[in-house]
């Protein structure tokens, strides 16, 4: 359903588009071409908005993270392993902190790097243009979060498993840690790549209108 959304929004913009190149080049045709175009990407900056990627980035930290806290915490009680759950214990909060500076470090830039302030007229290009280049920096901090958080998810929900395995079962799965990790690393990554590779699409489709719009300005 999201495709097909996207799909029909991409199509719709190159409807209205196109029905500009068969008129005359004169101002009142030029200035309702800006005031389409405009509307356009209102609309994808609306859609960003409302997409509410910062929430569910720390709703899906909490998700795994939690859990496999609580794992590890009730492992250690049961099996006396300090050493290797309380590493794991600290990588992964390391990590935690780590995308979170991260994402500062984006933020940062992507505010340093946004043009200087100016007051086109409204429903210009370069006012549109204005526009395009600060959903462009919005999508790089999006992407950015979105791919720590599949980050997080591939290298940490693997440990999830198999401690919940070893708890439940009192066994590691296959009598071996290596084929175990292994085998659930591989899972993991391809379960979680597949997961979040829809949410990046969502970006990919944008960029595709953001170009389209940017050709025709």
């Amino acid at each position: 359903m999201d495709a097909m959304y996207r799909k029909s929004r991409y199509q719709e913009i190159v409807k209205k588009v196109n029905l500009f190149k068969n008129q005359s080049n004169s101002d009142v045709a030029s200035d309702d071409k800006y005031v389409i175009l405009q509307e356009e990407v209102n609309k994808i900056i609306e859609s960003l908005r409302n997409r509410g990627d910062q929430e569910n980035a720390r709703i899906h930290y909490i998700l795994l993270a939690a859990p496999l806290a609580a794992i590890l915490v009730w492992h250690m009680i049961k099996y006396g392993t300090y050493t290797s759950d309380i590493i794991l214990l600290v990588l992964m909060g390391a990590a935690f902190a780590l995308a979170n500076y991260r994402m500062n470090v984006v933020i940062t830039e992507s505010q340093n790097e946004t043009p200087q302030k100016v007051s086109p007229t409204s429903n210009s290009k370069e006012f549109i243009q204005l526009k395009m280049s600060y959903l462009e920096k919005a999508m790089d901090i999006k992407r950015s979060r979105l791919l720590l958080v599949s980050l997080f998810y591939i290298i940490f929900s693997p440990v999830l498993l198999i401690k919940l395995h070893e708890v439940g079962l009192g066994t590691i799965p296959f009598d071996s840690s290596t084929m175990a990790y292994g085998l659930a690393f591989l899972v993991a990554g391809a379960l979680w790549y597949f997961y979040f590779n829809r949410a990046f699409e969502v970006y990919e489709d944008i960029e595709e209108s953001l170009s389209y719009i940017s050709d025709n300005l």
